[in-house]
């Protein structure tokens, strides 16, 4: 006689139901009550509030702002989103075949998506300025691949980036310094195969990575179990796809602090260059550019949310080689007006 013995268990609860009058379901990113679905060119969430989108959509990821609301990300073809409460927040360019991850590199306040894009690792945040110190260029020239990866194992605090390139390589790349991490890269040989995974060996965070030609290779890579962000490539062991909101250890308290007010490439060799800021409170940005003359050569206004590093493009294909000046003015919707000059140099 077969005797079955069934272990105590707990009948599934229905705790939500969502309609979705879609054509398919692409991608879904949770954690406890919220939810966010990818179908077709639209975002929805779990309160029912549809965001539609020009581009059909590949990848998404929940994460957190300082104040505790949910932020969707989401990437297509040629851009990631942003969304909130039905709202979308920001867009910028994306230039990936891969998915992207989610991770806090600086400990202030920010995290910062994470992906890959030809022979650069790209780290911004959800305005999509850069963070500093990247993007990362493969030091041989031949590439990346896949989604990457991000954890603490050095105990420093911020996450370090793992990487894979198109030839087998593996680095590891400091969130603060944006510099390759002493041990790196570790060599496979041979093209991988799959996302890597970051794992616990004897309680020490270890990497677990399958290459085409059928060998499998693992290395503990942290004498402790190190933090993780994204493990694995939807987010972690429960392909959730969320990380929380990121920590603010590295907290500042200017409200348009000057160490925050670059550009880059300086010099500018190419047709643009990105200028650099940080506002505290959501405020109106007014950035004057002017020769060495005093006369004023061109005018640019954007907008920037408080909290946050920001970006404004300025064009400078029409512009003459020469040393300009950009005054920058942050004027806060709380009344406080700040200005900060910098050089940009331009090459031709």
């Amino acid at each position: 006689m077969l005797k079955v013995i069934l272990a105590p268990f707990s009948l599934p609860v229905l705790t939500d139901s969502l309609s979705l009058s879609t054509s398919g379901i692409n991608g879904i990113a949770v954690n406890d009550n919220h939810l966010a679905v990818i179908s077709g060119k639209n975002v929805i969430d779990s309160n029912g509030k549809t965001v539609a989108l020009d581009e059909e959509l590949k990848n998404v990821a929940l994460t957190k702002n300082s104040n505790g609301d949910y932020i969707t990300v989401v990437s297509g073809p040629n851009k990631i989103y942003s969304i909130s409460n039905g709202q979308l927040l920001n867009e910028f360019d994306y230039n990936s075949s891969s998915g992207f991850s989610i991770a806090d590199l600086k400990h202030n306040g920010q995290n910062f998506i994470i992906y890959s894009s030809g022979k650069n690792i790209e780290a911004k945040n959800i305005s999509g300025a850069s963070a500093d110190n990247f993007s990362f260029t493969d030091p041989e020239g031949i590439g990346f691949s896949g989604t990457p990866l991000a954890a603490d194992f050095e105990g420093d605090s911020k996450s370090e980036i793992i990487a894979e390139t198109l030839d087998g390589r593996i680095f590891a790349i400091g969130g603060g310094t944006g510099k390759v991490v002493y041990g790196f890269p570790l060599i496979t040989g041979n093209h991988i195969s799959l996302t890597p995974a970051l794992y616990l060996k004897d309680n020490k965070l270890s990497i677990a990575v399958v290459t085409d030609d059928n060998h499998f290779y693992s290395w503990v890579i942290s004498s402790t179990t190190g933090k993780t962000f994204w493990s694995s490539e939807n987010g972690n062991n429960l392909n959730s796809a969320f990380v929380d909101a990121a920590d603010r250890l590295n907290f500042i308290n200017e409200f348009f602090p000057s160490k925050r007010a670059y550009n880059y490439p300086n010099p500018v060799y190419g047709s643009s260059t990105n200028i650099h800021y940080y506002v505290s409170q959501d405020s109106k940005i007014n950035i004057k550019i002017f020769d060495i003359a005093g006369s004023l050569v061109d005018e640019l206004n954007d907008f920037a949310g408080g909290g946050l590093d920001h970006e404004t493009i300025w064009n400078v294909g029409n512009i003459q080689s020469g040393i300009y000046l950009a005054r920058i003015e942050a004027a806060s919707l709380a009344g406080n007006t700040e200005i900060n000059i910098i050089k940009i140099a331009i090459v031709k």
